[in-house]
């Protein structure tokens, strides 16, 4: 979804010239909704937050690998999908 998100945006710039993907962004921001807007900072926030605490988790497992267990896989799992919603929810906040 943020490639596509990214792409999009790129190709607006092509399409509409200098600054056109800004001026969609600020027309978004400005006057798109406050649902909108907070799908839109989810939407980045959460493939970001995601994949950051997905590196964090195998750092540890780098340095302690005795916690490398399917059930220890499976438990990190859910507290690393749970802790990226929770905290991009609350980036859609900021």
């Amino acid at each position: 979804a943020l490639s596509f998100g990214a792409a999009g945006l790129g190709v607006v710039e092509l399409v509409g010239g200098n600054g056109a993907a800004l001026d969609l962004m600020s027309n978004i921001g400005s006057g798109g909704g406050a649902l909108v807007v907070a799908g839109a900072k989810f939407s980045v926030a959460f493939p970001v937050v995601y994949h950051y605490l997905g590196g964090v988790r195998h750092l540890i497992w780098d340095n302690s690998p005795e916690m490398l267990t399917n059930l220890g896989v499976e438990k990190t799992s859910y507290i690393l999908v749970g802790s990226s919603l929770a905290i991009s929810g609350l980036a859609m906040f900021v």
